[in-house]
Formats: structure tokens, sequence, C-alpha cells
């Protein structure tokens, strides 16, 4: 544990203060005129990122928090994708893969890709998979993203890691 000789959390509330706390990126010569300002690229509280970049655990909690948001979109598009965490997990990652790329507004646009997935849900054929990996693969997103498309598709018609 670091032993903080000072007020920490005053400390916090000070660089809130003088910093703002931003949520975007921001160059920090935006509204300020003294000579701190030097043109970098900033986020958060002061942290300037064209410098430092993001520290390895922030990486992680951002990608926790990616995951986690993929994983309540396909709650809201699609529950039963929860079923196949436990006997399919290489085609619930690449429902989470996708989800986590597009968002909830451009993965519901997937409607025939859905609507496959909702057949094989109903009657358990595998084969409703080739037809979800057709549709996805007929989209601007397959041609935008490529390889990862592919490998998507592969992993919903094979059920097997690409």
């Amino acid at each position: 544990m670091t032993y903080y000789p000072y007020n920490r959390v005053a400390l916090k509330a000070e660089l809130r203060r003088d910093e703002a706390l931003r949520r975007k990126l921001y160059n920090d010569r935006d509204g300020k005129e003294h000579q701190s300002a030097v043109g970098k690229l900033t986020v958060g509280v002061g942290w300037n990122i064209e410098d430092k970049g993001l520290p390895e655990d922030v990486i992680e909690t951002l990608l926790d928090r990616g995951i986690d948001e993929a994983e309540e979109t396909l709650d809201r598009i699609e529950h039963r994708w929860r079923l196949l965490s436990v006997r399919d997990q290489a085609r619930a990652r690449a429902l989470l893969n996708m989800a986590f790329n597009l968002g909830e507004h451009r993965l519901r646009e997937f409607k025939k890709m859905w609507a496959a997935l909702a057949n094989f849900f109903a009657t358990g054929s595998a084969d409703w998979w080739t037809e979800a990996a057709r549709e996805a693969l007929d989209s601007a997103w397959a041609r935008q993203v490529g390889p990862r498309a592919q490998r998507i598709a592969t992993v919903f018609k094979t059920g097997a890691l690409a």
C-alpha cells in the first residue's frame, strides 16, 4: 500500500477543478490561455495521452468494460445467446466479438443473421449457423473488417476457433 503524507482526496478535487474532467480526447489548449497548455491530446483529468499513452491496467479495464457492454448488447438483442456459453463457447465469443466491434445499433441491422439465429435457437439445427455466417459476410461491415469477418463467419459455420 502506498503511503500518502498529504490529503489525496483534496488533491484530486483540486486537480479536477484545475484540469477539468473530460471523458473525450481534447487538446489541452482548448479554452486555455495559460502557458502550461502545450497543445497535447489529453483525456480524463489532465492525462497527456499523446506522450504517455494508456497504462496497461487502464487498457485492461477498458477492455473488460467493452466486453461487459457487448454482453449487455447481446442480452438486449437475443438473450438466448447465453445458452451458447455453456455448450458452444467459440460461437458465443464470435457473437461477442461482433457486438464489441459494432455496438448495439449497428449489430441490430443484421436482421437476416438474427433471423437465422432465432431459427437455430428454435430448432437446434446447426445449419442455421451457415446462414448466419452468410448474412454476416453479406455486409459493409465484412468488407470493412475483412479477415475479422472471415474468422467470425468460419466460427459460425464450424463452431471451431478460426
